[in-house]
């Protein structure tokens, strides 16, 4: 038995380990942190950020695609460092690190610390590579595993209190993106799940409200096979919770049945959106904090969503492939879960390598599927596989974070979690998964560092760089995107300072550029105040504009107010998608 100072001794050592482990993979995406972006996403980011640091309150101020709190983040940042896209890398390596560290936690139980720092740093170089940008969704994935490790903790020494710091944890992730309803959900139901007494046929309930919740969300889709694709394994998940919902003593070690575990969590879950809407409420801004919080993600939704024409027979292959595992591994045992394990690794590794869209979507989808199906099977079996329930079931609900997008770096945001979760189910091969793992995150590090991958897309040729030169830059850029250094330096010149409009969706213009933006949100699709007329308002009282003749997701300029808008401001420049117009000829000069 454990004496009181050699569990003291050894969760000093994991500390240790956990905090090497995260440096460590700090250190190792540090090497391309600082190239490579998103234009809009950094604009939209570096905005918001600046909003708040100015003394703007989010959807009041100025708006916000997202709740808030992930402005709050980035202008400490900001604070501490400097307003720029360089510093928004910096809080990305924050969270590559904490997201390692926590990880490590989730899988120690079932390895050596060797192998379970090894397990984390894959984990997340697997998958951070992809999208180095500090977007709000890596920030949930950093949440949700800071939360499983608290509930593990509470799980094993006995104290729901833990749960109370996981569910604060998930609750701050809710105000950073909405997503985190996703970890949320499975989180609360295994927690009840696991808790003795509780009132008849609650578990029942909140599984069906879970289920009913998340079929509502991804039913938003423009396709009726994604929504079964997701559904499927959610649902799997659920009635995984709900089945294995008695306790075997051989797998609990620890009892949560002293105090409220599921009040704990779920107080802690509401407890951060509750004091935010009551401070919106108490400076009368409780109607802007719904249309944040509410109407623009809805809005959101439904500007950004893609509709992917899978055929039924991928659906049915997706069943028969679970199916097959199903019976496979119950007949013949370990080997063929592995083997199988294997196939769905390097069936991923060749969907991201070969870049076809539809092979990504049947990766993205069966690896999920897989691993819910294989731990139904095995845990249900296996000592120790308790928490195996949870740390999948949150992996595999979070993976309809893919909803609506559809695109390689959703499915990255996916990976972290599968892959913990994957080292636990296949405990027993914990170094196989482990380094297959770790050498596919060192792979596609290595061809990040080669210049071959970007924005989870394979190059056939190395991608040539420049720097990106604004005060607010700061990295490296893709050489065809160069023309935003005389872009941003003509519109500082001609500006003076005073307020630009950019757009549609070109927030990283005035960004860079230092400038004031007029009027709109970052995204116009997403502002019911924007119109073409109002744009050709803002040039007829001299406003300088820059037109985006190619929009991500807003409707571009039509003809008739471009022409009015040039009438008005007959000097111009152009610069890749973007036209510069002013009229002020005292400005013209280069």
């Amino acid at each position: 038995m454990m004496t009181s100072s050699s569990s003291h001794l050894r969760r000093r050592a994991d500390v240790y380990v956990s905090i090497a482990t995260a440096l460590f993979s700090v250190l190792m995406l540090s090497s391309i942190a600082f190239k490579g972006w998103g234009p809009q996403d950094a604009g939209t980011l570096g905005n918001a950020a600046n909003g708040v640091l100015e003394g703007g309150l989010p959807h009041v101020d100025f708006k916000d695609v997202y709740p808030g709190l992930q402005a709050y983040f980035h202008g400490a940042f900001f604070a501490l460092f400097r307003s720029s896209i360089w510093t928004l890398r910096i809080a990305w390596l924050v969270v590559v690190g904490l997201t390692a560290g926590s990880l490590y936690f989730v899988v120690r139980d079932v390895t050596s610390r060797a192998v379970g720092a090894l397990a984390a740093f894959g984990a997340v170089s697997v998958a951070f590579v992809f999208y180095p940008v500090s977007m709000p969704t890596w920030w949930n994935v950093m949440f949700a595993a800071a939360s499983l490790a608290m509930i593990q903790r509470g799980f094993k020494l006995e104290r729901p209190v833990y749960m109370a710091v996981a569910g604060l944890l998930t609750g701050v992730s809710l105000l950073v993106k909405p997503t985190a309803v996703l970890v949320a959900i499975p989180s609360f139901l295994w927690v009840l799940s696991r808790t003795k007494p509780r009132p008849a046929g609650s578990l029942e309930v909140s599984a069906t409200v879970g289920a009913v919740v998340i079929g509502w969300v991804v039913s938003r889709s423009l396709s009726p096979s994604s929504v079964l694709l997701v559904l499927i394994p959610v649902l799997t998940c659920i009635v995984w919770i709900w089945v294995s919902r008695a306790p075997r003593e051989a797998s609990i070690r620890g009892s949560l049945s002293e105090g409220n575990p599921p009040a704990y969590y779920g107080a802690g879950v509401l407890l951060p959106a509750f004091s935010c809407a009551l401070y919106y409420a108490l400076v009368g801004e409780l109607p802007a904090l719904i249309q944040g919080w509410v109407v623009s993600p809805s809005e959101r939704w439904d500007v950004g969503s893609v509709d992917i024409p899978i055929a039924v027979s991928g659906l049915l292959f997706l069943g028969l492939a679970a199916l097959g595992l199903w019976s496979l591994q119950r007949r013949y045992g370990d080997w063929v879960a592995s083997l199988v394990f294997v196939a769905g690794v390097g069936f991923l590794g060749i969907a991201f390598w070969l870049w076809f869209p539809t092979i990504l979507i049947f990766a993205a989808l069966w690896l999920p599927l897989v691993i819910s199906v294989s731990g139904l099977v095995r845990t249900r079996s296996e000592e120790g596989g308790d928490f195996t329930v949870l740390v999948v079931s949150v992996g595999v609900v979070f993976a309809a974070v893919q909803i609506p997008l559809w695109s390689g770096v959703y499915t990255a945001y996916t990976l972290p979690l599968l892959a913990a979760g994957a080292v636990l189910i296949w405990r027993r091969q914990a170094r196989l998964v482990t380094v297959l793992v770790v050498c596919a995150g060192m792979m596609l590090v290595m061809q990040a560092n080669r210049d071959l991958l970007y924005q989870a897309r394979p190059t056939a040729e190395a991608i040539q760089w420049v720097e990106l030169e604004p005060n607010r830059g700061g990295i490296r850029i893709p050489v065809w995107h160069a023309h935003y250094n005389d872009l941003t330096q003509r519109v500082s010149a001609i500006s003076g300072g005073s307020a630009v409009y950019a757009g549609p969706d070109a927030p990283e213009v005035v960004f860079l550029a230092e400038v004031p933006g007029a009027g709109f949100g970052p995204w116009e699709a997403l502002d019911p105040d924007w119109s073409p007329e109002e744009v050709v308002a803002l040039a007829g009282a001299g406003v300088p504009v820059i037109v985006n003749h190619n929009p991500s997701y807003s409707m571009a300029i039509p003809r008739p107010q471009l022409q009015e808008i040039y009438d008005a401001l007959p000097l111009s420049e152009s610069f890749g998608d973007f036209e510069l117009r002013w009229r002020d000829s005292a400005s013209s000069e280069p």
